[in-house]
C-alpha cells in the first residue's frame, strides 16, 4: 500500500514504532499527514496546501538559461 493511501492511524502507529520519542510532533493530538510535496509546498491527505518553512532544508529551483 502506498504511504499516501495508508490511514493516518496506521501511519502514526508506524511512527511510534520506528521513530524515537525524542522526535516530537508539533501537533500530537491531531498531526497533519503530508502525502506529497512540490517545491516549497506540501500537501496533506485532503489536498490542503502548506508552505514548508521549518524543515531547515534549502529549496532551490534550477532553471535553464
Amino acid at each position: 500500500m502506498a504511504a499516501d493511501q495508508r490511514p493516518k492511524a496506521d501511519t502514526l502507529a508506524l511512527r511510534q514504532r520506528l521513530i524515537s520519542s525524542s522526535c516530537r510532533l508539533f501537533f500530537p493530538e491531531d498531526p497533519v499527514k503530508i502525502v506529497r510535496a512540490q517545491g516549497q509546498y506540501m500537501y496533506d491527505e485532503q489536498g490542503a496546501e502548506y508552505i514548508d518553512c521549518i524543515s531547515n532544508v534549502a529549496h532551490v529551483r534550477i532553471t535553464a538559461t
